[in-house]
C-alpha cells in the first residue's frame, strides 16, 4: 500500500513539475512579446505627444497612448510575477 502511494506522489509530481515547465516557458514567452508591445506602445505615446504639440490630436487622444503604454508596462510586470511565482512553485515542487 505505501508503495502505490508512493507511486501515485511521484506520478502526481512529475506531472506538476512539467505543467509547471510548460508555465515557465509560457510567461517566457509573454515577456518577450510584452518588451516588443512595451516598446510599440511608447513610440506611439511619443509620436502622440508631438502630435498633441503641434495641434494634430486632441489631449485626449494623447492620454488614451499615454495610458496604453502604462497598461502595457503594467501588463509586462504582472507576467514577470506570474513568472516568479511558478519558478519558485516549480522548485518547491522538486524539493529545492
Amino acid at each position: 500500500m505505501v508503495k502505490a502511494q508512493q507511486g501515485t506522489f511521484l506520478f502526481n509530481t512529475r506531472q506538476t513539475m512539467h505543467q509547471e515547465n510548460a508555465d515557465i516557458r509560457k510567461y517566457r514567452q509573454l515577456m518577450q512579446s510584452d518588451e516588443d508591445i512595451v516598446r510599440l506602445r511608447e513610440s506611439v505615446s511619443k509620436a502622440s505627444a508631438v502630435q498633441l504639440q503641434n495641434g494634430v490630436i486632441s489631449a485626449n487622444d494623447y492620454l488614451l497612448d499615454v495610458n496604453a503604454a502604462a497598461q502595457a508596462r503594467q501588463d509586462r510586470v504582472v507576467h514577470e510575477m506570474q513568472l516568479l511565482l511558478t519558478q519558485y512553485n516549480y522548485k518547491t515542487t522538486g524539493g529545492n
